[in-house]
């Protein structure tokens, strides 16, 4: 553990040994004592140490033996001439060996190196002897393939992604294989297997994969039948003595036909093909079948036109695009129509239906068409009622015993009157006569009725002006362009207001709604205007805290329980504070006031808050001095130009000191920090001053290591 001695051995005929390395060489068996020695100075002896090494013999590996193939996960062993070795693998991916017995395991295709070895003792290294083994990978039949459907006489091919194989089926009544192409031909329906082989060698079995293929039978379509005419938009059935298939038309501009149930709907005059398919499984080809089915057109009533209303009493004409048709009413008490000119005659109030018929032919069904025709009595305005006054701006409405009229006015600029509903709107102050007229129809003249009726102004609540902004308890005054009215607030909580005068006195901060009301006469509502006032309390500047020290350069912050203010120093010549975060920056010894502004709203006075901080000078520490270096157990004394400061140690296992006197009394070899410390106060932090010492300890031969044996 000592640097700077020199070596030497006892006997260089078994280890030599390097004087200033200590790098040891074996020669010969045997142990041998390496001496380590250090100079005494100063009229001291030397010191030494002593440390015995022993030299061994290497050891050694033998001749190895073994069959040197295997199959993956077959074995074989190898030996050694040399006993109480191990065996290990190159690469236990290919081969795993037994590390006692030397019994090899084959895991992967590929050779391997096998090693054998022998432990050294004595610091000899281990001796070793390798052999290699071969392993083989058995066959594989691959991944196989192909399409595993095919119809009776068709084929398909099965290939695997390993060549060189031969296929077999294992049933040739239901389908063959050619033996290298794999070619399947399918003979009846039926599952079978297909086998794809590949020979194995050295030993290793056969490898086989297998592949069901499965043959079926072609469909049939069967024997279709249904009734083979039908008219346009008519329906017949087709059906097949197979089921499962689906029906399709050859043209469906023709007729149309249900896939699944075969409900063929005639869509023009016209033959058309039906075909009736069954699709085709397993690579079968669809078999299908065909069955005509002849569409005819039905006859059709025209469009027929003419005049659809008509007086009690009055006539009009229907009449239709196809001739040779007969018209009918379907309530003669309403209306009477002749059968083949079409000429109506009203009987009585109401609406009729008048049906024109088309005979049909080759069994269609008759064609028919309907208009209606309304017969109309003359029409009556009835009794007209409703209030006759209203204010401009105002609504009343008029109404009649008979519906279905329309309403006007005389002078619009006076009234308005919604048409349909009667609703009077008031536009000057007047009288206006009301028109109600139910239009006649079907020839007949309106009929009408007149109702008057008188529109009052209303009242006007006038412009409101005024201070919108007081304190609580103090005032502001509202005021209308219009007199004669009154006022109330919203909310008496917050704000009162003098029902004559508009005087407003705070209450509580908020904001309430003022409202000046003049009564509205002759049925007109009151008239009202609105004017809002925000009530503002005062601001309060909260309570104010913070540590009342700090150093100058140092710092401190004051806050408030109420936030939104600003902060000022009283003497920045002292203190200085940020407005905004209440930081006190220390500049000079002294103590200074702190003021904390909050602004004041709405006419309200600022609200303010003070505290004061005292701002003390710094501590020093003094310049250090005394000797730097003393021996394990001497001592030496550091002092400061400043007094009443305390020393400590940085490492008291290297060297102590009085925490007073300074006296530094030495421990153990090397260099040792001591700190002088003068306390700060008043929010400085201490003062602090170092200064090394170096001990040194005395000379010492020390321990020897090393290791103890080397072959020669």
């Amino acid at each position: 553990t000592e640097a700077g001695g020199s070596w030497s051995s006892a006997d260089i005929t078994i280890a030599t040994i390097n004087s200033s390395t200590g790098l040891i060489t074996g020669v010969a068996a045997g142990t041998v004592t390496m001496t380590y020695t250090i100079s005494g100075t100063g009229g001291c002896p030397d010191a030494t140490a002593t440390r015995d090494v022993t030299i061994t013999a290497p050891p050694v590996a033998g001749t190895l033996s073994g069959t040197q193939e295997a199959c993956i996960a077959g074995t074989t062993t190898f030996s050694s001439t040399e006993a109480g070795g191990s065996w290990s693998s190159a690469d236990i991916s290919i081969a795993t060996i037994n590390s006692s017995t030397g019994l090899i395991t084959g895991v992967a295709a590929g050779t391997v190196t096998m090693t054998y070895t022998v432990s050294g003792t004595g610091g000899c290294p281990d001796a070793t002897a390798t052999r290699d083994v071969t392993i083989t990978a058995p066959p594989v039949a691959g991944t196989l393939s192909g399409t595993q459907e095919a119809c009776i006489a068709g084929t398909t091919t099965f290939s695997s992604t390993e060549a060189g194989g031969s296929w077999s089926s294992a049933n040739t009544s239901i389908a063959t294989i050619n033996a290298s192409t794999g070619l399947i031909t399918g003979v009846a329906a039926g599952t079978v297997t297909m086998t794809y082989t590949i020979s194995g060698t050295g030993g290793c079995p056969d490898a086989t994969a297998t592949r069901d293929v499965t043959i079926t039978a072609p469909p049939v379509a069967g024997t279709l039948s249904g009734t083979q005419e039908a008219c346009i938009a008519g329906t017949t059935t087709f059906s097949s003595t197979e089921a499962g298939g689906s029906w399709s038309s050859a043209n469906t501009s023709i007729a149309t036909i249900n896939a699944s149930t075969g409900l063929i709907t005639g869509v023009a005059a016209g033959t058309v093909t039906m075909t009736y398919t069954i699709s085709g499984t397993g690579g079968c080809p669809d078999a299908t079948a065909t069955r005509d089915v002849t569409i005819t057109a039905p006859p059709v009533a025209g469009t027929l036109s003419g005049t659809q209303e008509a007086c009690i009493a009055g006539t009009t004409t229907f009449s239709s695009t196809e001739a040779g048709g007969s018209w009918s009413s379907a309530n003669t008490s309403i209306a009477t129509i002749n059968s083949s000119t079409g000429l109506i005659t009203g009987v009585a109030a109401g609406t009729v239906t008048m049906t024109y018929t088309v005979s049909g032919t080759g069994g269609c069904p008759d064609a028919t068409a309907t208009r209606d025709v309304t017969i109309t009595a003359a029409p009556v305005a009835g009794t007209l009622s409703g209030t006759q006054e209203a204010c401009i701006a105002g609504t009343t409405t008029f109404s009649s015993t008979e519906a279905g009229g329309s309403w006007s006015s005389a002078n619009t600029a006076i009234a308005t009157i919604n048409a349909s509903t009667g609703l009077i709107t008031g536009v000057a102050a007047g009288t206006v006569t009301m028109t109600y007229t139910i239009s006649g129809t079907g020839g007949c003249p309106d009929a009408t009725a007149t109702r008057d009726v008188t529109i009052t102004a209303p009242p006007t609540a006038g412009t409101l002006s005024g201070t919108t902004e007081a304190c609580i308890a103090g005032t502001t005054t509202f005021s209308s362009t219009e007199a004669g009215g009154s006022w109330s607030s919203a909310n008496t909580a917050i704000a009162t207001i003098n029902a004559s005068t508009g005087l407003i006195t705070g209450v509580a901060a908020g904001t309430v709604t003022m409202t000046y009301t003049v009564s509205g006469t002759g049925g007109c509502p009151d008239a009202t205007a609105t004017r809002d006032v925000t009530i503002t309390a005062p601001p309060v500047a909260g309570t104010l805290s913070g540590t009342q020290e700090a150093c100058i350069a140092g710092t401190t912050t004051f806050s408030s329980t109420e936030a939104g203010g600003s902060w000022s120093s009283a003497d920045i010549s002292i203190a200085t504070i940020n407005s905004s975060t209440g930081l006190i920056t220390g500049v000079a010894a002294g103590t200074v006031t702190m003021t904390y502004t909050i602004s004041g709203t709405g006419g309200c006075p600022d609200a303010t808050a003070t505290r004061d901080v005292t701002i003390t000078a710094p501590p020093t520490a003094g310049t250090l001095s005394g000797t730097q270096e003393a021996c394990i157990a001497g001592t030496t004394t550091f002092s400061s130009t400043e007094a009443g400061g305390s020393w400590s140690s940085a490492d008291i296992s290297i060297a102590t000191i009085n925490s007073s006197t300074g006296l530094i009394t030495g421990v153990a070899a090397g260099t040792v920090t001591m700190t002088y410390t003068v306390s700060g106060t008043g929010g400085c932090p201490d003062a602090t001053a170092i200064r090394d010492v170096t001990i040194t300890a005395p000379p010492v031969a020390g321990t020897l290591s090393g290791t103890q044996e080397a072959c020669i």
